[in-house]
């Protein structure tokens, strides 16, 4: 499978997630569906029967010729990620750990996926000295964050019952090939969501020669791309026209348009004056399931901007993946030898933690998904600039330009 193709399977799921999380969401709002692709592949590649056939058709990968393309593809993206695009001005990274009990055996061939394809490192821990297992785990997201993700497990998240702690962690760094001159930054009037005024610290590129397009697929909106250092790494604006609702918008964003909105290709350069709040979004989704009957409970944790609750595994399986998240109807075999004392491996609590930063110099991102096992003012001479105003809700998308690839969706609706 060529990077293009694991690419286009990960912004399938990206607008699933998406427009599933989104759409009645009237806050600020980011997520990392890539994150959360990733955390779900690790446990996918442990799944058997109904549970992966499920998981596979969740994540958009349902009629690949064999399980080692998926493998190899994810080997070749995280390397490639972690490789090839860092370089003077950006910083990207994507880590995956695993925290296993002491006394829980790890299938070996498990072990061997995770460490080759997934670049994952092991280490066992006694989960019952909850509160050092989880600094050891709160160390270890906020580097590989680099402080921007802190303390998001809480030692009673964890006790005798933990089999173990999956985690995928997504950094990001970039400086913008055009910089914004912080001298022209002002405040001024957004309309948000709501219809109310509110002042923001409004950044200004002048008369800058910018990738525009209009209409996309013939929708009500248009878009602008902002590369970073180096152009293979770009945040697109989708804003849309001004007697559009916002929410109509959003609702008729689908896979064809998606595409046309994040490939380069289809931009032209335009000459625009170029008007972009600064923004830094933090949300929190966190899910709680209750068992009556506690077994090896795998926890994927998910945290989004403004500490807002809502139910991800309730989405998930709305999304049709349903057998994971049954006591009954799991099967992750594939992971680790059942424990006699317990009962059967199925997910119970979904959790991300995300954030992102958009000033005068670029942006910073991260996000962490976690799955954890229990028992259960300038002028122009030339021609007039285009302008681009983003004066009223829009929706953002951090992605690759060589295969499109989406890391980062997200919507900024009130100051």
């Amino acid at each position: 499978m060529s990077n293009k193709e694991f690419s286009d399977r990960l912004n399938q799921f990206t607008l699933k997630l998406f427009s599933s999380s989104a759409s009645t969401n009237e806050e600020n709002h980011v997520i990392s569906p890539l994150s959360v692709s990733l955390a779900l592949q690790m446990c996918m590649i442990g799944s058997k029967d109904s549970t992966q056939s499920e998981l596979t058709d969740l994540l958009c990968l349902n009629d690949l010729s064999s399980s080692f393309d998926l493998l190899q593809a994810n080997k070749s993206f995280i390397d490639r990620v972690n490789q090839h695009l860092n370089k003077s001005g950006i910083s990207i990274n994507i880590a995956n750990r695993l925290y296993v009990m002491k006394s829980f055996r790890l299938r070996d061939d498990y072990k061997q996926m995770l460490t080759k394809y997934f670049d994952a490192s092991i280490e066992s821990v006694d989960f019952r000295k909850s509160e050092k297992v989880a600094k050891q785990i709160n160390d270890w997201i906020e580097r590989k964050t680099n402080s921007k993700i802190k303390d998001m497990v809480d030692a009673d998240m964890l006790n005798e019952l933990t089999r173990f702690v999956l985690l995928n962690a997504i950094y990001f760094k970039g400086n913008w090939l055009t910089k914004f001159d912080e001298r022209c930054t002002r405040k001024l009037k957004f309309t948000q969501i709501d219809g109310k005024l509110a002042d923001v610290d409004m950044m200004i590129l002048y008369a800058q020669n910018l990738k525009l397009q209009s209409s996309p697929c013939s929708s009500p909106c248009i878009t602008c791309e902002l590369p970073y250092v180096g152009k293979e790494l770009s945040m697109t604006i989708i804003l849309p026209n001004v007697d559009i609702q916002f929410h109509e918008f959003e609702r008729s964003l689908n896979m064809k348009l998606l595409s046309e909105i994040v490939n380069s290709k289809k931009k032209s350069l335009r000459l625009a004056n170029l008007y972009l709040p600064k923004f830094k979004i933090e949300s929190t989704i966190d899910v709680k399931f209750f068992f009556f009957l506690i077994s090896n409970l795998i926890l994927i944790y998910f945290n989004l901007f403004f500490l807002k609750i809502k139910k991800l595994n309730d989405m998930l399986m709305n999304l049709g993946c349903r057998s994971a998240f049954s006591p009954s109807d799991a099967d992750f075999s594939g992971i680790g030898d059942r424990d006699p004392n317990f009962e059967n491996v199925f997910i119970s609590k979904v959790l991300q933690k995300a954030f992102i930063e958009v000033n005068e110099e670029g942006t910073e991102a991260a996000a962490v998904t976690m799955v954890t096992a229990k028992g259960c003012s300038a002028t122009s001479s030339g021609p007039t600039p285009i302008e681009f105003k983003c004066d009223r809700p829009f929706l953002f998308v951090l992605h690759e330009t060589a295969t499109n690839c989406i890391f980062f969706i997200g919507k900024y609706l009130k100051a």
